[in-house]
Protein backbone atom coordinates (compact mmCIF):
# COMPACT_ATOMS: atom_id res chain seq x y z
CA UNK A 1 0.00 0.00 0.00
CA UNK A 2 3.12 2.47 0.59
CA UNK A 3 2.97 4.59 3.00
CA UNK A 4 0.58 7.78 3.06
CA UNK A 5 -0.10 10.60 5.09
CA UNK A 6 -3.06 10.59 7.71
CA UNK A 7 -4.48 13.17 5.70
CA UNK A 8 -4.23 11.50 2.60
CA UNK A 9 -5.71 8.71 3.88
CA UNK A 10 -8.59 10.60 4.96
CA UNK A 11 -8.96 11.63 1.89
CA UNK A 12 -9.24 8.34 0.14
CA UNK A 13 -11.56 6.98 2.78
CA UNK A 14 -14.17 9.95 1.90
CA UNK A 15 -13.76 9.15 -1.66
CA UNK A 16 -14.50 5.30 -1.22
CA UNK A 17 -17.47 6.48 1.10
CA UNK A 18 -18.83 9.48 -1.74
CA UNK A 19 -18.37 7.00 -4.72
CA UNK A 20 -20.55 4.29 -2.92
CA UNK A 21 -23.37 6.51 -1.74
CA UNK A 22 -24.02 7.30 -5.73
CA UNK A 23 -24.13 3.43 -6.44
CA UNK A 24 -24.04 1.50 -3.12
CA UNK A 25 -23.83 -1.94 -5.07
CA UNK A 26 -20.67 -0.62 -6.88
CA UNK A 27 -18.32 -3.41 -8.09
CA UNK A 28 -14.64 -3.21 -6.37
CA UNK A 29 -12.93 -3.75 -9.67
CA UNK A 30 -14.86 -0.61 -10.93
CA UNK A 31 -14.54 1.44 -7.80
CA UNK A 32 -10.63 0.92 -8.15
CA UNK A 33 -10.81 1.99 -11.29
CA UNK A 34 -12.74 5.12 -10.51
CA UNK A 35 -10.26 5.81 -7.42
CA UNK A 36 -7.05 4.66 -9.39
CA UNK A 37 -6.05 2.87 -6.57
CA UNK A 38 -4.71 -0.67 -6.57
CA UNK A 39 -6.95 -3.37 -5.66
CA UNK A 40 -4.91 -4.62 -2.30
CA UNK A 41 -4.97 -1.05 -0.96
CA UNK A 42 -8.71 -0.64 -1.70
CA UNK A 43 -9.41 -4.06 0.17
CA UNK A 44 -7.36 -2.64 3.00
CA UNK A 45 -9.11 0.47 3.58
CA UNK A 46 -12.38 -0.88 3.00
CA UNK A 47 -11.69 -3.68 5.75
CA UNK A 48 -9.91 -0.80 7.96
CA UNK A 49 -13.51 1.57 7.27
CA UNK A 50 -16.25 -1.57 7.95
CA UNK A 51 -14.44 -2.89 10.97
CA UNK A 52 -13.97 0.50 12.57
CA UNK A 53 -17.49 1.13 11.88
CA UNK A 54 -16.60 4.22 9.91
CA UNK A 55 -18.84 2.83 6.71
CA UNK A 56 -22.34 1.26 8.09
CA UNK A 57 -24.42 -0.46 5.39
CA UNK A 58 -25.72 0.04 2.38
CA UNK A 59 -29.19 -1.38 4.20
CA UNK A 60 -32.87 -1.24 2.94
CA UNK A 61 -35.89 0.14 4.79
CA UNK A 62 -38.81 -0.41 3.21
CA UNK A 63 -41.20 3.06 2.56
CA UNK A 64 -44.18 3.02 4.66
CA UNK A 65 -47.18 1.69 2.18
CA UNK A 66 -50.98 0.97 2.62
CA UNK A 67 -50.35 -2.63 3.13
CA UNK A 68 -47.29 -2.12 6.37
CA UNK A 69 -47.13 0.28 9.31
CA UNK A 70 -44.71 0.43 11.65
CA UNK A 71 -45.97 2.25 14.88
CA UNK A 72 -42.77 4.32 17.12
CA UNK A 73 -43.60 4.75 20.23
CA UNK A 74 -41.19 7.66 22.84
CA UNK A 75 -41.41 6.17 26.62
CA UNK A 76 -40.00 7.95 30.10
CA UNK A 77 -40.29 4.39 32.35
CA UNK A 78 -39.56 4.17 35.68
CA UNK A 79 -37.52 1.31 35.29
CA UNK A 80 -36.94 0.58 31.48
CA UNK A 81 -34.75 -2.16 31.99
CA UNK A 82 -37.57 -4.21 32.69
CA UNK A 83 -39.78 -2.96 30.09
CA UNK A 84 -37.47 -3.15 27.22
CA UNK A 85 -36.70 -6.79 28.58
CA UNK A 86 -40.71 -7.24 28.22
CA UNK A 87 -41.39 -5.58 25.01
CA UNK A 88 -38.33 -6.95 23.11
CA UNK A 89 -40.24 -10.92 23.89
CA UNK A 90 -43.36 -9.06 22.19
CA UNK A 91 -43.19 -10.44 18.49
CA UNK A 92 -44.86 -7.32 17.33
CA UNK A 93 -41.95 -5.58 18.46
CA UNK A 94 -39.34 -4.75 15.85
CA UNK A 95 -36.56 -2.82 17.77
CA UNK A 96 -36.85 -1.78 21.37
CA UNK A 97 -33.93 0.12 22.69
CA UNK A 98 -32.56 2.31 25.65
CA UNK A 99 -31.38 5.80 26.47
CA UNK A 100 -31.49 8.53 28.40
CA UNK A 101 -33.29 11.82 28.18
CA UNK A 102 -36.60 13.42 27.67
CA UNK A 103 -37.52 9.47 26.72
CA UNK A 104 -35.27 6.46 27.81
CA UNK A 105 -37.29 3.72 25.80
CA UNK A 106 -37.79 3.69 21.46
CA UNK A 107 -40.12 0.66 20.47
CA UNK A 108 -41.18 0.57 16.96
CA UNK A 109 -43.99 -2.15 16.36
CA UNK A 110 -45.81 -3.75 13.71
CA UNK A 111 -49.24 -3.36 15.41
CA UNK A 112 -50.30 -0.44 17.83
CA UNK A 113 -49.28 -1.80 21.49
CA UNK A 114 -51.44 -1.29 25.16
CA UNK A 115 -49.53 -0.36 27.66
CA UNK A 116 -51.58 -0.54 30.63
CA UNK A 117 -49.65 -3.42 32.22
CA UNK A 118 -47.58 -1.06 33.17
CA UNK A 119 -50.43 1.92 34.35
CA UNK A 120 -48.74 4.07 36.49
CA UNK A 121 -44.73 3.09 35.61
CA UNK A 122 -44.48 5.16 31.98
CA UNK A 123 -45.21 8.00 30.30
CA UNK A 124 -45.97 8.37 26.48
CA UNK A 125 -43.95 11.30 24.88
CA UNK A 126 -44.98 10.83 21.55
CA UNK A 127 -46.07 8.12 19.29
CA UNK A 128 -46.47 8.00 15.97
CA UNK A 129 -46.56 5.98 12.48
CA UNK A 130 -43.29 5.83 10.75
CA UNK A 131 -43.11 7.27 7.41
CA UNK A 132 -40.07 8.40 5.38
CA UNK A 133 -36.26 7.22 7.03
CA UNK A 134 -33.44 9.17 5.28
CA UNK A 135 -29.64 9.61 5.71
CA UNK A 136 -28.00 12.96 4.58
CA UNK A 137 -25.12 13.07 2.29
CA UNK A 138 -22.05 13.48 3.97
CA UNK A 139 -19.57 16.92 3.02
CA UNK A 140 -15.85 16.57 3.48
CA UNK A 141 -15.89 19.13 5.91
CA UNK A 142 -14.05 19.76 9.37
CA UNK A 143 -16.36 19.04 12.51
CA UNK A 144 -15.18 22.63 13.33
CA UNK A 145 -16.14 24.03 10.01
CA UNK A 146 -19.49 22.20 10.03
CA UNK A 147 -20.07 23.61 13.56
CA UNK A 148 -20.07 27.14 12.79
CA UNK A 149 -21.55 26.62 9.06
CA UNK A 150 -24.32 25.22 10.84
CA UNK A 151 -24.82 27.34 14.10
CA UNK A 152 -23.55 30.42 13.59
CA UNK A 153 -22.85 31.28 9.62
CA UNK A 154 -25.48 28.89 7.59
CA UNK A 155 -26.77 30.66 4.57
CA UNK A 156 -29.54 28.47 4.05
CA UNK A 157 -32.65 30.62 3.86
CA UNK A 158 -35.82 29.31 6.49
CA UNK A 159 -38.60 28.68 4.28
CA UNK A 160 -41.49 27.06 5.17
CA UNK A 161 -42.90 24.31 2.98
CA UNK A 162 -46.00 21.58 3.54
CA UNK A 163 -44.12 19.08 5.23
CA UNK A 164 -45.86 15.73 3.19
CA UNK A 165 -46.28 12.64 4.68
CA UNK A 166 -47.46 10.08 2.45
CA UNK A 167 -47.52 6.45 1.58
CA UNK A 168 -46.01 4.54 -1.32
CA UNK A 169 -48.04 1.80 -3.27
CA UNK A 170 -47.56 -1.48 -2.05
CA UNK A 171 -44.83 -2.97 -3.28
CA UNK A 172 -45.39 -5.45 -6.05
CA UNK A 173 -43.10 -8.49 -4.81
CA UNK A 174 -43.96 -11.96 -4.46
CA UNK A 175 -42.28 -14.65 -2.20
CA UNK A 176 -38.95 -14.57 -4.18
CA UNK A 177 -38.82 -10.70 -3.96
CA UNK A 178 -39.08 -10.61 0.15
CA UNK A 179 -36.91 -13.10 0.39
CA UNK A 180 -34.33 -11.07 -1.68
CA UNK A 181 -35.14 -8.04 0.41
CA UNK A 182 -34.74 -10.27 3.85
CA UNK A 183 -31.69 -11.24 2.27
CA UNK A 184 -30.07 -7.90 1.39
CA UNK A 185 -31.63 -5.61 4.06
CA UNK A 186 -29.17 -5.30 6.30
CA UNK A 187 -26.18 -5.41 3.83
CA UNK A 188 -26.89 -4.86 0.39
CA UNK A 189 -23.17 -5.83 -0.85
CA UNK A 190 -23.54 -9.52 0.04
CA UNK A 191 -22.14 -11.51 -2.61
CA UNK A 192 -25.65 -11.96 -4.87
CA UNK A 193 -25.18 -15.65 -6.24
CA UNK A 194 -24.20 -17.69 -3.21
CA UNK A 195 -27.58 -15.80 -2.13
CA UNK A 196 -29.67 -17.15 -5.10
CA UNK A 197 -28.14 -20.56 -5.02
CA UNK A 198 -29.28 -20.71 -1.37
CA UNK A 199 -32.51 -19.57 -2.21
CA UNK A 200 -32.80 -20.89 -5.31
CA UNK A 201 -34.03 -17.59 -6.89
CA UNK A 202 -32.69 -16.56 -10.51
CA UNK A 203 -30.46 -13.88 -12.12
CA UNK A 204 -32.76 -12.40 -13.40
CA UNK A 205 -35.54 -12.41 -10.94
CA UNK A 206 -32.78 -10.73 -8.79
CA UNK A 207 -31.70 -7.92 -11.37
CA UNK A 208 -35.79 -7.09 -12.25
CA UNK A 209 -36.12 -6.99 -8.17
CA UNK A 210 -32.99 -4.75 -7.45
CA UNK A 211 -34.61 -2.48 -10.44
CA UNK A 212 -37.55 -1.91 -8.43
CA UNK A 213 -35.43 -0.81 -5.12
CA UNK A 214 -35.95 2.59 -5.09
CA UNK A 215 -39.84 2.93 -5.80
CA UNK A 216 -40.44 0.92 -2.48
CA UNK A 217 -37.23 1.30 -0.33
CA UNK A 218 -34.72 3.95 0.85
CA UNK A 219 -31.06 2.84 0.63
CA UNK A 220 -28.71 4.34 3.26
CA UNK A 221 -25.01 4.22 3.60
CA UNK A 222 -23.42 6.01 6.78
CA UNK A 223 -20.43 7.27 6.94
CA UNK A 224 -18.11 8.13 10.36
CA UNK A 225 -14.46 9.54 9.79
CA UNK A 226 -13.71 8.61 13.43
CA UNK A 227 -15.94 5.67 13.63
CA UNK A 228 -19.34 5.34 14.99
CA UNK A 229 -18.10 4.24 18.71
CA UNK A 230 -15.96 7.70 19.14
CA UNK A 231 -19.16 9.70 18.43
CA UNK A 232 -22.42 10.37 20.90
CA UNK A 233 -25.24 9.25 19.13
CA UNK A 234 -27.93 11.96 20.00
CA UNK A 235 -31.43 11.99 19.02
CA UNK A 236 -33.67 15.04 18.61
CA UNK A 237 -37.56 14.75 18.09
CA UNK A 238 -38.95 18.43 17.29
CA UNK A 239 -41.97 19.25 15.17
CA UNK A 240 -41.44 21.97 12.41
CA UNK A 241 -43.16 23.48 9.56
CA UNK A 242 -39.18 24.31 8.13
CA UNK A 243 -38.29 20.52 7.68
CA UNK A 244 -36.38 20.62 4.28
CA UNK A 245 -34.18 23.66 5.79
CA UNK A 246 -33.56 21.60 8.90
CA UNK A 247 -32.23 18.58 6.83
CA UNK A 248 -30.36 20.69 5.00
CA UNK A 249 -28.60 21.83 7.87
CA UNK A 250 -27.20 19.11 9.37
CA UNK A 251 -26.23 17.70 5.88
CA UNK A 252 -23.16 19.64 6.56
CA UNK A 253 -22.04 17.54 9.15
CA UNK A 254 -18.85 15.12 8.57
CA UNK A 255 -21.03 12.10 9.83
CA UNK A 256 -24.24 10.94 8.36
CA UNK A 257 -27.68 12.45 9.76
CA UNK A 258 -30.57 10.26 10.03
CA UNK A 259 -34.44 11.42 9.94
CA UNK A 260 -37.20 9.81 10.38
CA UNK A 261 -40.72 11.31 10.21
CA UNK A 262 -42.86 9.90 13.08
CA UNK A 263 -46.88 11.33 12.76
CA UNK A 264 -46.15 15.08 12.51
CA UNK A 265 -42.91 15.17 14.14
CA UNK A 266 -39.17 14.47 12.66
CA UNK A 267 -36.61 12.79 14.40
CA UNK A 268 -33.06 13.95 13.59
CA UNK A 269 -30.11 11.77 14.83
CA UNK A 270 -26.71 13.22 15.12
CA UNK A 271 -23.33 11.95 15.68
CA UNK A 272 -21.30 14.46 17.78
CA UNK A 273 -17.94 14.65 19.26
CA UNK A 274 -18.69 14.94 23.27
CA UNK A 275 -17.52 18.58 22.80
CA UNK A 276 -20.23 19.53 20.43
CA UNK A 277 -23.33 18.46 22.29
CA UNK A 278 -23.80 21.56 24.38
CA UNK A 279 -23.07 24.65 21.12
CA UNK A 280 -25.92 21.93 18.65
CA UNK A 281 -28.19 21.61 22.10
CA UNK A 282 -28.10 25.55 22.45
CA UNK A 283 -28.54 26.30 18.50
CA UNK A 284 -31.76 23.73 18.64
CA UNK A 285 -32.65 26.04 21.21
CA UNK A 286 -32.10 28.95 19.53
CA UNK A 287 -34.18 27.92 16.54
CA UNK A 288 -36.61 26.76 19.36
CA UNK A 289 -37.26 30.26 20.59
CA UNK A 290 -36.75 31.45 16.73
CA UNK A 291 -40.26 29.81 16.75
CA UNK A 292 -38.67 27.54 13.45
CA UNK A 293 -38.87 24.43 15.73
CA UNK A 294 -41.28 23.69 18.41
CA UNK A 295 -42.06 20.63 20.70
CA UNK A 296 -38.36 20.00 21.19
CA UNK A 297 -37.47 16.81 23.02
CA UNK A 298 -33.84 14.70 23.13
CA UNK A 299 -32.34 11.96 24.18
CA UNK A 300 -28.72 10.37 24.21
CA UNK A 301 -28.76 6.14 22.88
CA UNK A 302 -26.39 3.56 23.74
Amino acid sequence: MGNISEIEKAERFFKIYETMYNDPVIKVSHLKRKLNLYYNSLINHLNEMYEKKMLIGPYLSVRAHSAHKEYAYFIWSKNPFKMCEDLAKDSRVLYVTRGCGDWNIVVVSIHSLDFSRWEGMYTIVHQGVRYGVYTSKVQNNSQKKSLKEICYTSNISIVPEKNERTHVPKPQWGVKEWTLYHAFRSNMRKKVHPILRKYGISYRVYKKWKETLTNYCTIHLEYYPGGFHTYLPVYWLLETDYEKSIKQLFSLFPTSTNYIEIGDRLLVLVALPNNAFEIVHSFFYKLKTEKIIKNLRSAVFY
